[in-house]
């Protein structure tokens, strides 16, 4: 009986950990995802604060213009933020949240609020 317990225990735990890979895609696919609201996660390779455009730019594994994704933050979110998105971020791995749009042929999200950027190991 315990045996099967332990079984079943199993596939259950394979299974959750199974269903939390599927729900996020690297950023190397997120051109196939226009237009699809998605979580992306990937690297900050860099990034720099426009402040004459009034945004932020991230790029997302690969320095530019070899990256393969952008994440934009206008000036106006960029204030809900508690750090300096195109420091903190550099070099960390991220999940990011959000529709993906085309912008000059290439795919970028748009992040209106920090809640839609976590850094995970």
């Amino acid at each position: 009986m315990t045996k099967s317990i332990l079984i079943i225990l199993f596939l259950f735990i394979g299974f959750g950990v199974k269903s939390q890979t599927l729900d996020s895609i690297p950023a190397k696919e997120s051109a196939n995802y226009y237009d699809k609201t998605i979580k992306v996660y990937g690297v900050v390779s860099g990034g720099r604060w426009l402040e004459k455009s009034f945004i932020t730019l991230l790029n997302v594994d690969g320095n530019y213009p070899n990256h393969a994704l952008t994440v934009m933050i206008k000036d106006i979110d960029r204030k809900k933020f508690s750090y300096a998105p195109e420091v903190f971020l550099k070099g960390k791995k991220i999940l990011i949240s959000g529709t993906v749009i085309k912008y000059k042929d290439a795919p970028e999200i748009i992040v209106i609020n920090p809640d839609q950027i976590k850094i995970i190991d």
